[in-house]
This record gives C-alpha cells, structure tokens and sequence, in this order.
C-alpha cells in the first residue's frame, strides 16, 4: 500500500507517536457513557464542558451553547451535582412553550435545540444513555429528545435525538409526547418558527343583556391542538387572546369557565371560523368568538292551599333579572281567597319587584260555608241558617253559633221572650248586601220581631233594635248591607257581623221568670193542701 510513498526520515518519530497513541487506548479519556466501549474515543469529553456553575447550567466550549444539566421535569441538587425526580414527557408544541415560559437560572431566552445542536451533546463511545453522565446526569437511558427542527417532507412532525443510540428520529408533533432538554446562546436557529403558526382569538358579546357586561370581563380562551391543550388565555372585547407558536394542522378553540355577572346567563358560543380552526404555517388564522348574553329570568312558583281550592295567575312569569310580577288570586266554587305566605304576604295584591332570585308564593283559600245548622240555646231542637247573595266568596267564618239571651249585656225588649235565644255569626268575603234566612224547629207566632244587638250608624253604643225582617211559619229572612244598619263594625271591609234572633210578644223574656223546681212545686201543693184542711176544721166552708 505505502510502496509508491516514501516517509521521510524526520517524520518518524511523529508517526510512532501517532501509532502509539492509537493502540494505547488506556491512554484516552474514560468515556462517561453508558455501556462505555474503551476501544471508542470519547466525543463529548467532561474537559469540553465548562462545568464550574452550580447553578444547574454548563457550557459546551466548542460551540458556546449553555445547556439545561437536567432535562424538564427534573431538579437540579448543587450539593451533590446531580439530578433528581422524574423526566417529563411533552408533545411537541408544550416543549416549545417549557422553553418559552422557562427562567431557569435567571435566564429567560431558553428555547428548544435544533437537531444539529442536540446531536452536538450525543457521546458515541456508549449506549443507554449515549450522553456524558458526568455532565448531564440522570438522562434517561431510553428516551427520545425533541428538536425544534421540523421534518421536511411532513411539517407536522419533528426531529428528535433518542439518547440510548444518538440517531435521529421523526414524531408527530401533536400526539407524541418526549423528553425535552433546553439551550440558550450560540447561534439563534429561528427558521423553525416559520413551519409554526398563530391563532388570535377575539371576543364579542351579543344579545339583549351585552349592556349589563362591564367592559374588560374577562373570558378564558383555550386551544387544543391533538394531545396539547394550551392556555387558558384571556380575551376581552377590546383585547383578543393571541396564541403563538402553534403547530400546524387542526386545532379546536373552546372556552373555560365564563364570568358570572348578576342578571346574565350566557347563550352557547358561536366561532367564525366555525370549530374546527385550521393552522398554517408561517400565518395567523383569525377566529372571533361572540358570546350571547341572555337576560336571566327567574320562574314563580304557584302554589294554592287547599289543594284544588284555586289558582294563580301572575302577569310576568318568568320574571327578567330586576323586573317584577303581579300575581292574581282565582278561587274555585266554593272557597274564598283568605291571605299570601312565601315571597309575598297578607291579603291585597301579591306584587313582586326587583326580582333577583327564584320566587315562590302560596294563596290559602278557605271553604266557603253558606249553610250551617246548629241546636238553639233553648233546647228547642236545631235550627239552620243559610246565606244568600253577596257573591259566591260571601259565607259564614268558622263559629257561627246560637247563643242564649242572656249572653248579651243588656235585658232583652219589655214584653218579648226569645224561644229559640239568638243566632250569632260572622259573614267573610261579602260584598255589598246578604240575604239571611233562619229557618227554626217551631212556627214563630204571628207578632213575633227580629231583633238585632248592636251599634247603628245613629248611635256607636250597643243596643237593641228592631231587624226589618220576613216571618213566615218557622222561618225568619232579612237582609244586611256590609257596613250598614244590621252590621256590628258599621265598616265596609267584606266582613258582617251579627247578633240577634226572633222575639215573641207576651209577658216577657221566658228566660227570666223564676221557675219553680220539681220538688219545690210538690211542697207548695202540699203547704196548699194543709191550709184547705186548717180552714175547713174552723168551719170555714
């Protein structure tokens, strides 16, 4: 081979050193790779690092760059110069944005290597890893690293660098998730930037309660890209949310949690571009997101007591954020609409304002009784009063009752007895005049008088009074306006309150003639007797 080639002389001794050096492999550095293979020259000696720095950073003498010692995920112990914890695993587009939001070190210009930059740091006398332990430690022995480098032929992977054999790989920069280990200074490798793009998301409000949105709210923008969800960022109606460096392909904009503001519910988003968004590289897809604000209304809850007693209606319902309602009380045939309970209360109008919240509101009905049947004070059998007229809310409260004479303060009329006492009731829900007839257990004898206890519009103290009445066999029927002659509390208000009863002409009031008892009236006919009997012994007869 070396027959046409004459060596000179004097290069001799440079050769034999070269040859010695060549087979002296104890003579090499000691590879720091895993596997170390003694017969291989160690590429990535410790003395090409300037490893002094404590702080987690070395620099690569040959090329200037500063390297991460620990890939992401890891953490960097100054005492032991080692690293600890788990490496993490990143799609693509999150290791583009670890680099970009990284301040390790005090430095914020970390990015993500090119291909060329990290296949620098691969040490080829060994295998799992194929890195310098001593300068990176704790590399995972199988794992792939991302480059910032974008595979031609396809854009929409990425070249990466597998650390347990140093060749190059290609992954899909959306699904596949590596390891990820950042640089800083050198030379700056930016043209991958153009096979990413961007996506502005801006943000409009619509519909009839956009007024009541403050200027400013925030609303949270995410974009997802395959396996990456970035973000959330947040948008205003004056300021889009702006996503940078996103990988190409297909990506879908959503939003988080929107802001709750009083008197809004929000309508479902609508996007322009429609979901899906597509990115192009090098270019910025625009998408405007616009929100409806409804007004937030509020239902009523109806509810009557009785059940089937009667109905609500309420003019607004549901009722709009702020607004209000009239609800109206309807009872059905045979009641009488008594009072409210829940959001509003008494017995008026049931108004509602400045609705802010659910309502509930019950009407209570009371049965109306237009008929009642009772025993007479007197024990003279039952008697039966029936209402009329006035109507069909207009009956009797719950105690309608007969009552003795007696039971009234002042003596009854000279010359008038009440055989049946008097009847004592209270009508409800009446409006204007009622008919009221009495019919009672015996025939009332012709002079007989209803009489009525109480005020008159001429004179406020109680008394007795004469009712203008019918009387015709056992039955009594007079009529009574609310608020006039015949009506205790003289007041329209619904209400007629009454006392009186038929009073039947002779010696008086039955009820006040002392009676004598069984036993008394034997000793007067035998004190009788024992007087005809002194009298006839005298000769009297």
């Amino acid at each position: 081979m070396f027959a046409d080639h004459v060596i000179p002389f004097r290069a001799l001794p440079m050769l034999a050193a070269a040859l010695a050096f060549l087979f002296a492999p104890a003579a090499w550095a000691i590879c720091t790779a895993g596997n170390p293979n003694s017969n291989l020259i160690e590429t990535t000696p410790t003395a090409d690092f300037g490893a002094t720095a404590t702080d987690g950073t070395v620099i690569h003498i040959k090329t200037s760059l500063m390297w991460k010692r620990c890939a992401e995920g890891q953490t960097w112990d100054g005492t032991t110069s080692s690293c600890t914890g788990s490496a993490s695993a990143l799609t693509w587009q999150a290791a583009l944005a670890a680099a970009k939001d990284s301040t390790f070190a005090g430095h914020s210009d970390w990015r993500l290597p090119n291909v060329k930059e990290l296949q620098s740091i691969v040490e080829s006398c060994g295998y799992n890893p194929a890195i310098n332990q001593t300068i990176f430690p704790a590399t995972p022995a199988t794992s792939n690293f991302w480059s910032a480098s974008s595979y031609g032929p396809d854009p929409a992977r990425a070249w990466s660098v597998p650390f347990n054999d140093g060749f190059y790989s290609v992954y899909d920069k959306l699904n596949d998730v590596l390891h990820v280990r950042l640089v800083r200074g050198g030379q700056s490798f930016n043209s991958f930037d153009l096979l990413l793009g961007a996506v502005t998301v801006s943000k409009t409000v619509a519909g009839a309660a956009a007024g009541s949105v403050p200027a400013g709210t925030n609303f949270p923008i995410m974009l997802t890209c395959g396996a990456t969800t970035l973000g959330p960022l947040n948008a205003t109606t004056a300021t889009p949310a702006v996503f940078n460096s996103v990988p190409v392909g297909t990506c879908t904009v959503t939003e988080g949690t929107l802001p709750t503001i009083a008197g809004v519910t929000w309508g479902t988003p609508a996007f322009n571009p429609t979901q899906p968004v597509s990115v192009s590289a090098g270019a910025t897809t625009p998408v405007t997101v616009t929100n409806t604000a409804n007004v937030t209304t509020y239902a009523i809850t109806k509810n009557v007591s009785p059940a089937g007693s009667g109905a609500i209606n309420c003019d607004t319902d549901p009722v709009p954020h702020g607004g209000g309602s009239t609800c109206t009380a309807m009872h059905n045939v045979g009641y009488a609409f008594a009072n409210w309970s829940g959001d509003c209360t008494g017995s008026g109008t049931c108004t509602l304002s400045n609705v802010t919240a659910a309502q509930s509101v019950t009407a209570h009905f009371t049965v109306v009784n237009k008929t009642f049947t009772g025993p007479t004070a007197t024990g003279t059998g039952s008697a039966t009063a029936t209402v009329t007229g006035s109507g069909d809310t207009c009956g009797f409260a719950p105690t309608p009752q007969f009552v003795p004479v007696n039971s009234v303060p002042a003596a009854p009329p000279a010359g008038y007895s009440f055989p049946h006492g008097l009847f004592e009731f209270t009508l409800t829900h009446c409006d204007g005049t009622v008919t009221l007839t009495v019919t009672y257990p015996s025939a009332l004898p012709a002079g007989t008088v209803y009489w009525k206890y109480g005020p008159t519009p001429g004179n406020a103290s109680p008394h007795w009074y004469p009712m203008s009445a019918t009387i015709a066999g056992n039955t009594a029927t007079f009529n009574i306006t609310d608020g006039g002659l015949g009506d205790d509390d003289l007041t329209v208000n619904g209400t007629i309150v009454d006392q009186g009863g038929p009073g039947v002409p002779g010696a008086g009031d039955a009820a006040a003639i002392p009676t004598l008892s069984e036993w008394a009236l034997l000793l007067l006919i035998g004190l009788l007797g024992y007087s005809g009997w002194r009298l006839r012994r005298r000769g009297a007869f």
